[in-house]
């Protein structure tokens, strides 16, 4: 007998959105489907979310982008897809602040709810405490997120959990149901190596560096539009030593120097952006990418000729930056016309004055052939 259409779909992709009628019909044979990516997923409903619970229960993994979705629709998956570790609901404004609730108990390692407005430190985050697995977590672009957010993943929070009994004696299975239940207290995902969260101007050092210290395998850090300083890349700098990609863009607080001394300390480092800084190109003459004469990018060449300098250099390019003070200001002739003129010098100011740079041989000689250049080619 020959298997149904769609018997030994394990993946399914659409890159235009179908329609929940059409979606249904694909999946209705599809008992063994293991990933659903829909890129405009528009026209797609509760009614397919609920045929996709029903009918494709070995589900691992859901990309879903401007779905019309609401809290039914994870409530089902949450029932009937146990193996779901991969979930993504980009810009799905119909969802709720607690919609995390109905998956604690998925296997979730990777986690993107960018574009979703709906997050909250009460429901959203206290939601993500079930995911020990978890190593990505991506909040870009969600707004709605405060230092508070943060702040709840920085902080040990209790666990509660009831022993499962084992034995089959009456006895023994009458003492486990009257246990006293165990209480421990961990840091909310402590396996996570990828963050990406676009900040406000609330997301001060304070709560990026509670945040970094508390998740010292992180990998990969994109912080963009915090109000951060050179506090917190210090904080980067000693906490995190598996780091290999940062991401600070449009962080308009952080100094050349806080940066120059991050990769130069930091020895796992091998990319960080800085688009939006507004660092200047002439603190970094290693940079090889600028745009309005601001650096954007920093990759691995460029940051090991930064690791050849030391804070002696930095400091130089800093000086370099520095507007002129007034007195060093070069004298234009009319601020020579307006002077007093010079009164005639004494003999004893005469004898005071410091002795004349002695002139070698050698210095007029290179003068001289300064001299006899043509003037195109004089420095």
């Amino acid at each position: 007998m020959q298997a149904p259409l769609g018997h030994f779909v394990r993946q399914l992709v659409f890159h235009e959105s179908p329609s929940d009628a059409i979606l249904s019909l694909f999946i209705q044979n599809a008992h063994l489907l293991e990933e659903l990516v829909i890129t405009k997923a528009i026209h797609i409903t509760d009614h397919s979310m609920m045929d996709l619970a029903r009918s494709c229960q070995q589900l691992k993994k859901l990309h879903l982008e401007h779905a019309n979705i609401t809290h039914r629709s994870i409530h089902f998956l949450g029932q009937t897809c146990p193996r779901l570790s991969i979930l993504i609901l980009r810009t799905c404004s119909k969802l709720s602040p607690f919609t995390l609730l109905p998956l604690a108990h998925c296997p979730l390692a990777y986690l993107d709810l960018s574009g979703c407005r709906w997050l909250t430190t009460d429901d959203t985050a206290l939601d993500l405490l079930p995911f020990d697995n978890l190593t990505h977590l991506e909040l870009m672009c969600c707004r709605t997120i405060q230092a508070s957010f943060l702040q709840f993943l920085s902080t040990p929070q209790q666990r509660t959990s009831r022993p499962v009994a084992q034995s089959t004696n009456r006895t023994s299975a009458t003492a486990a149901s009257t246990s006293t239940t165990t209480t421990t207290t961990m840091i909310p995902l402590p396996n996570l190596s990828f963050f990406a969260l676009t900040g406000n101007a609330d997301m001060e050092d304070y709560a990026i560096i509670a945040f970094v210290q508390s998740h010292t395998l992180l990998q990969e850090l994109h912080l963009l539009q915090c109000d951060i300083t050179d506090a917190s890349l210090l904080a980067i700098q000693t906490s995190l030593p598996l780091l290999h990609g940062l991401d600070i863009s449009y962080c308009e607080h952080v100094s050349p120097i806080g940066v120059r001394r991050l990769i130069r300390h930091h020895t796992s480092l091998l990319m960080i952006g800085l688009h939006g800084c507004r660092l200047p190109l002439s603190a970094f003459p290693e940079a090889k990418t600028a745009l309005d004469n601001d650096v954007v990018s920093l990759f691995f060449d460029e940051i090991a000729a930064i690791r050849l300098t030391s804070d002696d250099d930095d400091m130089l390019h800093e000086e370099q930056d520095l507007p002129p003070d007034d007195h060093h200001q070069p004298q234009t002739d009319e601020d020579l016309s307006d002077a007093d003129p010079a009164e005639p010098m004494d003999q004893d100011d005469h004898d005071h004055l410091p002795p004349a740079p002695h002139v070698n041989d050698d210095m007029l000689q290179v003068q001289a052939m300064i001299l006899s250049l043509p003037h195109d080619y004089r420095i």
